[in-house]
């Protein structure tokens, strides 16, 4: 029971209000400390804002929590942006409704007023109490707290997002190395790879590719970490079996070459490896299948006489040779040949063949192996002289792990502005079959003799290299490009002369440019071009920092092989910025600089997008947004991408750090 004096106030304040209006009643209502009736008398009024003070004093919260909640619906527009450091005293409202619905326990009408009222953190947490933890996760993260969201979505059972989302806590905090083991435990491999890499660790960095099916570049790292045979398997698993062959040799394991070496066609590699390995019917068997019109079918024929010689049979060795030799002069070049089949004869008990022929070589080079000491067992009559077995013989010196790969250092000649004279180096490189062609000259596959390593060699118009200081800014620029390692920039290894051109030698890379892919009429997907975007803009950012531009981004230049982007023709912009292009991806000012490699990814990501050029639409203000275009496109890549290609280059991104700040922060809505 109310006290009496309580009530006789009540019942005074009663009849003096009843000729006054609702708002001076409930008024003085609430003076007398009757705050229930005062706040029913402001809510009649049209004042839920008093009628929320005055029910939340009356100690009924859930009747606060609506008046609050009403005022707010009827007060404030829902802003289009959320800022994290306080709202106006408006939507505070929102706020004070929550915190008295969940005092009232009512969280799920909390959680739906925080959220209006763009109080994210609050809602999120009224989310965790309700059990919703992916809500929870989804209502943390717009409130700009990744932490939180991470835990949420552990909670909720997503392990996938919530490391990937601690992954860009520890980047964001500078820490890349975790980073990129949240970033593995994301699945977010090529991202955890590029990290691992750059911390300096190289066998994460190529575990992080394989998990990602990007076995060549996990070979690749493999290789720089000095882990041969882990190199070889994982090349192999990108079908590279050459080079995985090559690799499984170098580390001793030469039963593997051996099967590698035959599975990709290379009979005398085979045969040669499976020599070394001391497999002396597997290698006869092998070499005997080197057809004549092979390029190493002279070399095989000497092995195989050496192996039939050891084996007891010279005779056959005799015959091989002869069919061999039959249209060959003797000369320096071939010596080693003869000083076989002579060998052959003087194994067979042929001793008169084998004198003349011996004698012959001296003839060529007097200080040939050890022809005079045989020449002189021979007149003596002390029989045939010991030879020694071919697999004790060493193979080819393999690269240590110290030193990268013959074929990914520059050969001697690399960036020398005046002709080379024909040297070993000139003829180091031999041409295979051509890959494609166009106004920077004609590419072939070619082989390095070093190693058998595949390369690319561009033959260079004789009409581009005229110009005066053409020659010396080419060679700058490649000796500058050489010096670049990057696991998603096509390695360049020199310029030199070979057969008389002017060529570029660099990284063979076994896949399909994007220009094939316009030409073929396909698109990207959004993810896609989102996640091309974040390598291309990582390269530039990277070549960018080291005061180099690539000057040529283009389709034709972008590559994808075993799943891993690789930016090719670095060095050659400036060359390429004499060429008029009918299809151009060059910003409108047409600089060799950092915004003209921006403006030219921006191009290919629009091209690649939409299947539309950009420089086909109107520009400016007037051009589409690739959404037009290409179906759920994010509103923050369209204008990304249409900010990017503005011809007034201070409209644009300041740098490929910004463009791949963006970039990452679109991850949750790509």
């Amino acid at each position: 029971m109310p006290p009496a004096e309580s009530v006789a106030a009540t019942a005074q304040t009663a009849r003096l209000v009843r000729g006054l209006g609702l708002l001076d009643a409930a008024r003085l209502f609430g003076a007398a400390g009757s705050w229930d009736k005062a706040a029913e008398l402001y809510l009649k009024s049209g004042y839920p804002l008093r009628a929320a003070e005055a029910f939340d004093k009356a100690g009924n919260p859930l009747k606060a929590a609506e008046c609050y909640e009403r005022h707010f619906m009827e007060n404030v527009s829902y802003s289009t942006t959320y800022s994290p450091t306080g709202s106006s005293g408006q939507e505070k409202t929102a706020r004070q409704a929550g915190e008295l619905y969940e005092k009232a326990g009512q969280l799920e009408r909390a959680q739906q007023i925080y959220t209006r009222g763009q109080f994210f953190a609050e809602a999120a947490e009224a989310s965790l109490k309700l059990g919703r933890f992916a809500q929870a996760a989804e209502l943390f993260l717009r409130g700009e707290d990744p932490r939180r969201a991470a835990d949420a979505y552990e909670r909720a059972g997503d392990q996938v997002r919530a490391a990937n989302l601690r992954g860009e806590v520890a980047l964001k905090e500078e820490r890349p190395a975790e980073a990129a083991a949240f970033f593995q435990q994301g699945q977010d491999y090529l991202r955890a790879a590029e990290l691992f890499e750059s911390a300096g660790k190289l066998a994460e960095a190529a575990a992080a590719y394989e998990a990602g099916d990007s076995h060549a570049a996990a070979g690749s790292v493999y290789v720089r970490a000095g882990l041969k045979a882990r190199a070889a398997a994982s090349y192999a698993r990108a079908g590279e079996n050459e080079t995985a062959a090559r690799l499984y040799e170098e580390a001793g394991e030469r039963d593997k070459a051996i099967e590698l070496y035959e599975r990709a066609g290379f009979t005398f590699k085979s045969g040669e490896a499976a020599a070394h390995a001391g497999d002396n019917p597997r290698a006869i068997a092998l070499l005997q299948r080197v057809n004549a019109s092979d390029e190493h079918y002279l070399e095989a024929v000497g092995i195989l006489a050496r192996l039939l010689i050891e084996t007891g049979r010279p005779t056959l060795a005799v015959e091989r040779l002869q069919k061999a030799l039959a249209r060959e002069t003797m000369g320096t070049g071939n010596l080693e040949l003869y000083y076989w089949l002579a060998a052959a004869h003087e194994m067979a008990g042929q001793t008169a063949p084998a004198g003349e022929l011996y004698k012959k070589i001296l003839a060529e080079d007097l200080g040939f192996r050890d022809v005079e000491k045989r020449i002189a067992s021979l007149e003596a009559g002390r029989g045939p002289t010991p030879l020694r077995r071919f697999a004790t013989t060493a193979p080819k010196p393999a690269a240590t792990a110290s030193a990268p790969p013959a074929a990914s250092r520059p050969p001697a000649s690399a960036a020398v502005p005046g002709p080379p004279a024909r040297s070993a180096s000139s003829t180091r490189f031999v041409r295979r079959e051509e890959l494609g062609r166009g106004p920077l000259g004609v590419v072939y596959r070619a082989e390095d003799r070093t190693d058998g390593r595949s390369v690319a060699l561009r033959a260079l118009p004789v009409e581009l290299l005229k110009g005066d200081g053409v020659m010396h800014a080419l060679a700058a620029d490649l000796r500058a490009a050489s010096q670049v390692s990057h696991p998603s920039v096509a390695k360049v290894l020199g310029l030199l002369e070979v057969e008389g051109q002017r060529c570029v030698v660099g990284e063979y890379v076994a896949g399909r440019t994007f220009a094939d892919a316009l030409r073929g009429g396909h698109k990207m997907s959004v993810k896609q071009v989102h996640g091309l975007g974040r390598v291309l803009a990582g390269v530039l950012a990277f070549l960018h920092g080291r005061g180099l531009v690539h000057g040529s981004i283009q389709p034709s230049n972008v590559m994808v092989a075993s799943g891993v982007i690789k930016v090719a023709d670095l060095g050659l912009g400036r060359l390429a910025h004499f060429l008029p292009r009918a299809e151009s991806y060059r910003a409108p000012e047409a600089e060799l600089d950092a915004a003209g490699d921006l403006y030219g990814m921006a191009a290919v990501l629009y091209h690649l997008l939409t299947g539309v050029h950009p420089r086909s639409q109107p520009q400016g203000v007037g051009l589409p947004l690739p959404g037009t275009y290409a179906p759920g496109v994010p509103d923050a890549l369209d204008k990304l991408l249409v900010r990017s290609l503005h011809p007034r280059r201070e409209l644009r991104p300041a740098s490929a750090e910004a463009v791949l700040a963006e970039l990452k922060d679109m991850v949750r809505i790509v």
